[in-house]
């Protein structure tokens, strides 16, 4: 991918920090693995067909299967090549890794599925992310659980697109870089990797709008 910067490891660099989110804690990982498991069950009662029985199934297997899931998340979690951003409140959580071909969008939970409070960290993670994919070249992907999530994170991330069935269920999206040229919908310069945005009173967030019921 022409313009991107490789790390060492011969993947894409890490996601940046972003001023203002705080990252996860140890104690942050084990409540993620109960997060989980309630939005399987949100999934099982409000999905539809296959992706509701991909949910239901999931959230049954979850309790006996939690010890192994938790040694699985606490790993994870210590990746050098994600990044996870968590609202002040530490209810929601974004994580980000990047990978050869890109910054995959991996775990996005809420301690309460459905509330809209997975917007509001979006709100404020999405300007910096995606300026810094923008100036390093650096194409971001995502799975949505079904068509209606896919279309809402669409609307909040501009050229963001649905590129087809997920691997399992859901719908696959991809946002490409934009090139130095466009404009900059944030007004704000781009972030270096391990550098949050520049604060100004006079500029505001995309996507600041207030979350819908």
């Amino acid at each position: 991918m022409a313009g991107r910067r490789v790390s060492r490891g011969g993947g894409v660099s890490r996601p940046p920090v972003v001023s203002g989110v705080p990252g996860l804690r140890w104690r942050d990982t084990v409540r993620l693995v109960g997060w989980t498991e309630r939005g399987f069950w949100h999934g099982a009662r409000h999905g539809r067909g296959a992706g509701q029985v991909y949910s239901a199934v999931l959230a049954v297997a979850w309790v006996p299967s939690t010890p192994l899931l938790l040694l699985g998340q606490l790993i994870a979690a210590r990746r050098r090549n994600a990044r996870y951003y968590m609202t002040p409140e530490r209810d929601v959580v974004l994580a980000v890794v990047a990978r050869t071909d890109g910054w995959h969008v991996t775990e996005h939970t809420a301690a309460a599925p459905g509330a809209g409070r997975g917007r509001a960290l979006r709100a404020v993670v999405a300007p910096g992310l995606l300026q810094a994919a923008d100036a390093q070249g650096v194409v971001v992907h995502a799975i949505a659980a079904n068509r209606g999530l896919a279309d809402r994170y669409a609307s909040e991330l501009p050229g963001l697109i649905d590129v087809g069935r997920g691997p399992v269920r859901g719908r696959r999206l991809q946002r490409s870089p934009r090139p130095p040229s466009a404009a900059d919908l944030t007004g704000r310069p781009a972030v270096a990797v391990g550098e949050g945005p520049r604060r100004s009173s006079s500029r505001r967030h995309l996507f600041s709008r207030r979350i819908p019921r």
